[in-house]
C-alpha cells in the first residue's frame, strides 16, 4: 500500500522539521543499521519487508515560500522544486539504505518532495500537492502534528480488512508546545447536522485517512476559505456517500498552541465565517 501525505507549510520550519522526522519514521524505524555485521543483512532486511509488507510512504510539502525554505529542503534530502521548475534530486539515503540490504526489484520505501511557490491559503495548498500524490491512500499533516510510532502501518491493516471503506478516522493525543501531554481526543463518525452547527468538528484531519477514489471524484478543498475549509470538505464527502467508519486507534499528535490557525483571533481569519453556510441553506441536503 501506497501512502501519499500532502503537507502545507509557512513559516514553520521548526514544527515541519518534527513534522517530516515523523512522516520519515514510520519507515526508518525498521531499516537495518548501517553498522550490523554482512551476515545479518539478509535476515534484518527479511524483517523490514515482513513488517511494512509493500508499505511505502511519499512525503509531499506544498510551502508558500518561506524563507530559507530551499535550504531546509537540501537539509532534509528532499527533492525541491520552485515555482514548478525542479531545482535539485532528493539526496535523503532511505531508499538507499533498504535497496542496499534488498533485491533490486524491491521499491523505493520512501520519498519527500518539497515544492515552493504561491497559493491562496492552506486549502489551496493541500489541492496542488494532492494533485501531485500517487498513493492509493492519502492524508493530510499539518506542520504542527505528528505521526505515532507505527501509525501507517496499523492504517494500512485497518484497511486492508475493511476493503469497502472510503475513509477513515482515527483518533490523536494533544500535547502543548514543549510535548508536555494534555488529552486524548476520540474521533466520532460526523454528521451534516453537527458540522453546520457544531462549531468544531467530531474528526481530526491528523487522524483522518482516505483512498485514491475520493481524490480521484473531486472531493477536494474550497481554497476560498480559511479556517472551515475542513468543514466544507466534510460535507461534501458527506453529501458523496463515501462509506467511512471509525479506526479507534491513536494516531497522531496534535500541538495546541497560540501559533494554531484557529486560534489567531484576526478580521482575515475570521470574516470568511461569516459565509457560513457557503450557499443558501436547504435543510433537505441535510
Amino acid at each position: 500500500m501506497r501512502f501519499s501525505i500532502v503537507t502545507p507549510s509557512f513559516n514553520q520550519l521548526d514544527w515541519l522539521k518534527l513534522c517530516i522526522a515523523s512522516v520519515r519514521d514510520q519507515i526508518t524505524n525498521a531499516i537495518p543499521a548501517k553498522a550490523q555485521p554482512p551476515q545479518q543483512t539478509k535476515s534484518s532486511f527479511r524483517s523490514v519487508s515482513e513488517e511494512f509488507q509493500g508499505i511505502s510512504v511519499e512525503h509531499i510539502v506544498q510551502d508558500a515560500g518561506t524563507s530559507g525554505i530551499e535550504e531546509f529542503a537540501r537539509a532534509q534530502g528532499a527533492a525541491f522544486y520552485r515555482n514548478g521548475e525542479k531545482i535539485f534530486e532528493a539526496t535523503d539515503g532511505v531508499a538507499d539504505d533498504i535497496a542496499n540490504n534488498s533485491k533490486p526489484e524491491v521499491f523505493k520505501p520512501y520519498s519527500l518532495s518539497i515544492y515552493s511557490e504561491k497559493d491562496l491559503g492552506m486549502y489551496d495548498a493541500l489541492n496542488k500537492g494532492f494533485a501531485r500524490t500517487s498513493g492509493d491512500m492519502c492524508a493530510y499533516l499539518n506542520c504542527d502534528e505528528q505521526y505515532l510510532e507505527g501509525a501507517l502501518k496499523s492504517v494500512a491493516s485497518w484497511f486492508t480488512k475493511n476493503p469497502t471503506i472510503d475513509i477513515a478516522f482515527g483518533n490523536i493525543v494533544v500535547t502543548d508546545h514543549r510535548g508536555n501531554y494534555i488529552c486524548d481526543r476520540t474521533a466520532v463518525m460526523p454528521s451534516r447536522w453537527h458540522t453546520l452547527t457544531g462549531g468544531t468538528l467530531s474528526m481530526f484531519s491528523a487522524g483522518t485517512f482516505f483512498r485514491r477514489c475520493v481524490v480521484a471524484r473531486g472531493l477536494v478543498f474550497d481554497p476560498t476559505w480559511r479556517v472551515v475549509g475542513d468543514s466544507i470538505w466534510i460535507l461534501s464527502v458527506l453529501r458523496a456517500n463515501l462509506k467511512g467508519k471509525l479506526m479507534r486507534h491513536r494516531l497522531a499528535a496534535f500541538v495546541y498552541s497560540t501559533d494554531n490557525l484557529s486560534q489567531q483571533p484576526n478580521v482575515q481569519v475570521i470574516k470568511p465565517t461569516h459565509r457560513w453556510p457557503a450557499r443558501p441553506f436547504d435543510p433537505a441536503q441535510l
